[in-house]
């Protein structure tokens, strides 16, 4: 847990417990093409590799953070080679598989290939010889490096949510070695990241609490906001997050996630649209949706943590007559992604905050600064 610190301190830091607890993004790897032995082989040798900045595993093809496709099943269509498409036809490795087409020039992920490649035509920027098991871990590490803005969004993402009882409706800079990492604005809930930097940097580094006027963002920082560094956090982290009162309460829908719409998996737009429809507890959930009971522990996790549910009934979207207001648009809409999460802030809630608010320093909490309309 966060220590907290006195409300007229400069700084919020991590505890030591903190970083020794070692709490690491597990990142997911997708597979197509490969037979029943290969991906077992695969799976084993991912498993047994070790990683000091994230773990792995294997995971669902389409929900994956990086994906590798079998070379001797893949070709390019003779469609995408006279029109420069790159749509990339994979075929299934096995009976449980389908041939797969995917579309090179829109994929937001990592891809690479298996050797051999069997199409002259493929030039893959990344390979691996999947019988090796240093030729898998130096893909697993190209991969990382890939998605070191993913990896970037996990670690603030978790720091945000250790420090938040105690940060104020204002601007921190995020500091290692005198080097600014990143930009928080807790007033518009934007957060500009230092491109390229060590995601370990993050670890060790200093939030220096400034004034409003300090919230700008340098042009060439990335931009994201404290939403998805959020919700990042929550999808990859391998720690239980899900609050203890949603496992017996009633759940609300209250607001459509601030999120990219391609995050928004089908499980919990089905959450989402069940919860629309009636309030539910955990259980009912379960007996309405199926599945694991870990698996809709995570996406409620996410949902909770872009203030989409609620366990309290005036918080929910029909409450005083705010469905009208936020249901105007299908959930599963473009407008819930682009666009959308720059003007979350308009309704963004400080949940987490809200659970662990001190009776003593209530002025020192980000939820307790926003406005009735913004909570």
């Amino acid at each position: 847990m966060f220590t907290s610190r006195p409300p007229d301190s400069n700084f919020a830091s991590g505890s030591d417990d903190d970083r020794k607890q070692g709490d690491k993004p597990t990142l997911r790897l997708g597979m197509i093409g490969f037979n029943d032995q290969q991906r077992a082989h695969i799976k084993g040798m991912v498993k047994l590799l070790l990683h000091q900045t994230s773990d792995w595993e294997i995971g669902d093809f389409e929900k994956a953070d990086a994906r590798l496709v079998c070379g001797s099943h893949a070709h390019l269509s003779s469609t995408a080679q006279a029109s420069q498409n790159d749509n990339l036809k994979v075929l299934a490795g096995n009976k449980a598989e389908k041939s797969m087409t995917l579309s090179l020039r829109s994929m937001n992920r990592p891809i690479a290939f298996s050797l051999p490649v069997a199409d002259p035509n493929i030039e893959p920027g990344l390979t691996c010889d999947v019988a090796s098991p240093a030729s898998i871990h130096r893909l697993l590490m190209q991969f990382e490096r890939c998605l070191w803005i993913r990896m970037t969004q996990f670690v603030l993402g978790k720091h945000l949510t250790r420090r938040e009882p105690d940060l104020k409706a204002t601007a921190y800079h995020v500091l290692h070695a005198n080097m600014l990492l990143a930009v928080v604005d807790l007033l518009s809930f934007q957060i500009g990241l230092l491109p390229d930097t060590d995601p370990q940097n993050f670890e060790d580094a200093v939030w220096e609490k400034r004034p409003t006027q300090a919230a700008a963002i340098p042009p060439h920082f990335f931009l994201t906001d404290v939403v998805k560094v959020r919700w990042i956090y929550a999808q990859h982290s391998g720690r239980d997050l899900f609050p203890g009162r949603y496992r017996h309460k009633t759940i609300y829908f209250r607001q459509p996630p601030k999120v990219t719409s391609s995050w928004l998996t089908d499980e919990q737009l089905s959450i989402l649209h069940e919860l629309t429809v009636r309030p539910l507890n955990f259980l009912q959930l379960v007996d309405h949706l199926g599945g694991r009971h870990e698996d809709l522990a995570r996406d409620l996790t996410c949902l909770y943590f872009a203030a989409s549910i609620t366990t309290t009934a005036s918080k929910a979207a029909h409450a005083h007559g705010r469905r009208e207001k936020q249901m105007g648009r299908d959930l599963s809409s473009p407008a819930m992604g682009g666009n959308a999460a720059r003007v979350s802030t308009l309704v963004f809630d400080s949940s987490i905050a809200e659970d662990s608010v001190s009776p003593n320093y209530p002025e020192t909490t980000v939820a307790a600064q926003l406005s009735p309309e913004q909570r």
